[in-house]
């Protein structure tokens, strides 16, 4: 979603702008509300992995549809990956969501979820301290 977004605001002009944000929300509040109803229809007359054929299905139209209609908008200057930040970013949320489901279950004078979050807090500050010195 967040990259339909970004298409829709780099496609269109300024005074267009407004309107074409305004039908990109329609459209994915709609969306989502439609996925619901139509799983829920599949769910009611078909098996359960008609749902997965169904994404599938609306997943390579979306993607024949991108290839041959979306415009090409990556920005001029090329940006360069981040592997330290990422790997912090994954083991920071990664711990932190570790955590929560072992406080579920242990409860929190565990020893598990303690660890769990004390590594989410050491990640999550070290990537902050990492993201104010790179480019």
């Amino acid at each position: 979603m967040p990259a339909t977004l970004s298409t829709v605001t780099s496609v269109y002009p300024k005074e267009g702008k407004a309107g074409a944000v305004a039908i990109w929300a329609g459209f994915a509040s709609a969306g989502a509300v439609l996925g619901l109803l139509m799983s829920g229809l599949l769910l009611e007359f078909l098996e359960w992995e008609s749902t997965f054929l169904a994404v599938a299905v609306l997943a390579a139209i979306s993607l024949v549809g991108t290839i041959f209609f979306i415009p090409h908008t990556s920005d001029a200057e090329e940006s360069h990956p981040d592997p330290v930040g990422a790997g912090l970013t994954a083991v920071g949320i990664g711990a932190l969501v570790y955590g929560v489901i072992k406080v579920a279950e242990a409860g929190w004078g565990a020893t598990a979820p303690v660890i769990s979050y004390i590594v989410a807090a050491l990640a999550i500050v070290g990537w902050a301290i990492h993201d104010s010195r790179v480019a």
